[in-house]
């Protein structure tokens, strides 16, 4: 099969591009989480399921044909608990999709026909600069 120089361009650019997609993506997401975490945390009343709970309400939930009863009290200790879970994933997703986004920003750049022709490959050119390559 005879790849063409444009062809092999376009080929290698759609993985940087997608690449670049992906890592934003996760950034995306970590702030959701990040948004949806400190909503949980700035709720000062319990809730089960959406609706507030009064003090002397039981919050009844079944997961896989088991049954849980928490008081008002228990379910907010929940809220809280997932609320920090949430918290420390959104920090996570933020923080990896930041250094992926950065590395796959300032890293890569788009290749020509020409370096394709060439057989230059950007990922092979970072590798090389940084120290990470195969020695010779």
């Amino acid at each position: 099969m005879n790849v063409t120089p444009e062809r092999a361009a376009k080929v290698i650019n759609a993985r940087l591009l997608k690449a670049r997609f992906q890592a934003l993506g996760v950034l995306v997401v970590g702030a959701v989480v990040l948004v949806i975490s400190l909503v949980l945390l700035g709720e000062d009343r319990p809730t089960c399921g959406s609706q507030e709970m009064r003090p002397d309400e039981v919050c009844t939930s079944t997961r896989n044909n088991v049954t849980h009863r928490r008081s008002a009290e228990e379910q907010a200790s929940s809220n809280s608990r997932t609320g920090w879970i949430l918290l420390g994933t959104g920090v996570l997703l933020i923080g990896g999709g930041g250094a992926w986004a950065f590395g796959e920003l300032a890293r890569k750049r788009r290749v020509t026909p020409q370096q394709a022709a060439a057989g230059i490959d950007p990922s092979a050119a970072a590798r090389s600069k940084s120290g990470g390559g195969p020695s010779s």
